[in-house]
């Protein structure tokens, strides 16, 4: 579970680094909460980097040999994988990813 939560949150942070910030200067925030229900985990990100909706790209074709593959991708993909629901909206010039996890399983 750990593992998951980490990578999930590692890729998506090292997005915002790469490319939301057109000269690399610019800000984060993350945030995490615990539903009410006590086994649902929400992390949230919110930028205000250029609006990019990484949900609207198409998941890479795994199974493609290493060198066939486009690059990019793979990370969102991966977030998709491990977490229970992923979220975009772009909302006051923000980005806002929002991930979930139950953390009963």
């Amino acid at each position: 579970m750990r593992f998951k939560l980490r990578l999930s949150i590692e890729e998506t942070v090292e997005n915002v680094v790469q490319y939301a910030y057109k000269d690399g200067i610019g800000w984060m925030e993350v945030g995490t909460a615990l539903e009410k229900n006590g086994l649902t985990l929400t992390i949230t990100l919110k930028d205000a980097g250029k609006p990019f909706n990484p949900l609207e790209k198409s998941d890479p074709d795994i199974n493609l040999p290493l060198e066939e593959r486009e690059i990019g991708g793979l990370g969102i993909y991966l977030c998709k994988q491990l977490m229970d629901e992923v979220l975009y909206r772009y909302e006051d010039g923000c980005n806002i990813l929002t991930m979930k996890k139950e953390i009963s399983k």
